[in-house]
């Protein structure tokens, strides 16, 4: 079975069924009727999920996407605004995160760091 897969473009595709453990890149950008995924319970930590131009995409889809995005290397989906999982929030083109070194979180507590950044021609 593939590892990877491509839908995109894909303008009447509305639901995808529940896709394999072993799925390390999902392609579904440029499919807007795509309303609903059906995530397996367990991702590859290096899987890839684009969901741009996916307006349509249903607010559960979204939250999974977000409350799962630890297991995934990045994943893109569309939106006007950042979701309410994202607590600390700037404007403008920066934004800067201190950990203090060995304190408390440590340092590797980074590596479950979570970005999310709107993109806006204003």
């Amino acid at each position: 079975m593939s590892k990877r897969t491509g839908r995109n473009e894909c303008r009447r595709l509305i639901s995808l069924p529940e896709l394999p453990v072993s799925l390390k890149s999902l392609k579904a950008g440029g499919c807007d009727s795509l309303e609903t995924v059906f995530f397996p319970l367990n991702h590859t930590p290096d899987a890839t999920l684009d969901f741009t131009n996916c307006f349509r995409l249903g607010e559960q889809a979204r939250r999974e996407i977000i409350q799962r995005s630890f297991s995934y290397e990045w994943a893109i989906f569309p939106g006007r605004q950042v979701p309410a999982e994202f607590s600390h929030r700037a404007r403008g083109n920066s934004y800067t995160i201190t950990s203090p070194v060995g304190g408390n979180p440590p340092l590797s507590s980074l590596s479950r760091l979570k970005l999310c950044g709107v993109v806006s021609p204003n």
